[in-house]
């Protein structure tokens, strides 16, 4: 799994960095089918924004936008956000797959040779 961190119209110090990356690493744990989270910071006036992208299996992408008023607390609503819809897409993965019935076979009787 690769994990980018960027920092936009801001600088982040290495722990926020270690930080985001200790928390991308947390979301892989959800789901296996996870290969490649990108998280981004942005000062938006006082505000931090965090956008955490999530490419997984199957070539769909998950989104998830949060802010706070630091690095480390946006982070953490981002991380919720995106640790529910790896849930909710794994979950869906599972009713799909199971709504699949195994292919019938014939009948047998006992005492037949074939």
């Amino acid at each position: 799994m690769v994990v980018n961190i960027v920092g936009r119209h801001m600088e982040l110090a290495d722990e926020d960095k270690l930080h985001a990356e200790e928390e991308a690493r947390k979301l892989g744990k959800f789901f296996n089918g996870v290969n490649d989270i990108q998280v981004t910071f942005e000062r938006e006036g006082n505000a931090i924004k965090s956008e955490i992208i999530c490419m997984v299996s199957g070539g769909r992408t998950l989104v998830a936008n949060e802010m706070g008023e630091t690095v480390h607390q946006s982070l953490e609503f981002a991380s919720a956000n995106m640790a529910r819809q790896i849930k909710r897409y794994k979950g869906k993965l599972h009713r799909r797959r199971a709504g699949r019935e195994a292919p019938e076979e014939p009948p047998t009787t006992e005492g037949e040779s074939p």
